[in-house]
């Protein structure tokens, strides 16, 4: 069964119990030994030189920011992950809209938040939309509304030891279809969609409704393909009456 998406929150080692704090701070201390050593990439055998796999390797991820703190992300860490569906929810996207990887400090990720309920706000506002021409657009802001944005927002600002946030997809895409799978891909390298989606706004803002529809067009058929493919499982795994 295919994993939901999720948001990783990445909390500051000083808030982790002891134990969990000197793993931490050990591996964090090896990692970034190897990373200066080999600054193309560290060769499995010196990672592993025993030959067999430690799964304690693989039990979560850290990220530095600029004034040398370590934050923390783990399974085996409370509260260090926010489960959702298996489509992206279209908010997490706009955590994204000023970033070039989907793994960013928390106070822009909500700056940028913010900037797209703004946004959002104003073409609501402002805009009459038809069902037919525009069903992109309306199938978008349905599904990202100003107050679903606005728990978001302090849900996220509430957490003061979480220093970055990551958005990580579901492994659904890896049977999707393959056209869909490889623009997944390509987004995850790229941040295609958060780009299509703050491009889309800024042309409902300018009056340019049927360019936002086009821009709109391709998050919103695969949001919609792989919550369909969700209900789909869904159906398929209900018991025979």
């Amino acid at each position: 069964m295919a994993h939901a998406s999720s948001l990783r929150l990445y909390r500051n080692i000083e808030s982790l119990d002891m134990p969990e704090r000197e793993y931490w701070k050990a591996h964090v201390t090896k990692r970034e030994h190897l990373k200066r050593e080999y600054p193309h990439g560290i060769p499995m055998h010196v990672l592993f030189p025993s030959g067999i796999f430690d799964a304690k390797e693989f039990k979560g991820s850290y990220a530095i920011d600029g004034q040398g703190t370590i934050f923390i992300a783990s399974p085996e860490i409370k509260a260090t992950s926010m489960p959702g569906p298996q489509e992206i929810p279209f908010p997490w996207y706009l955590l994204f809209l000023e970033s070039e990887h989907y793994l960013t400090g928390m106070g822009a990720a909500l700056h940028s938040l913010e900037r797209g309920c703004m946004m959002i706000k104003h073409a609501l506002d402002q805009c009459r939309f038809s069902l037919i021409e525009e069903e992109s657009v309306v199938y978008f802001l349905q599904h990202c509304q100003p107050g679903t944005i606005a728990g978001l927002a302090s849900y996220l600002a509430s957490e003061d030891d979480v220093g970055f946030v990551e958005l990580c997809y579901s492994d659904l895409s890896l049977g999707a279809d393959p056209i869909i799978a490889a623009r997944i891909l390509e987004d995850k390298r790229m941040l295609l969609f958060p780009r299509q989606i703050l491009a889309g706004l800024t042309a409902l803002l300018e009056g340019s409704q049927s360019i936002a529809e086009e821009l709109l067009e391709e998050v919103c058929l695969i949001h919609r393909y792989l919550g369909e493919s969700k209900m789909q499982e869904k159906t398929r795994a209900k018991p025979v009456q």
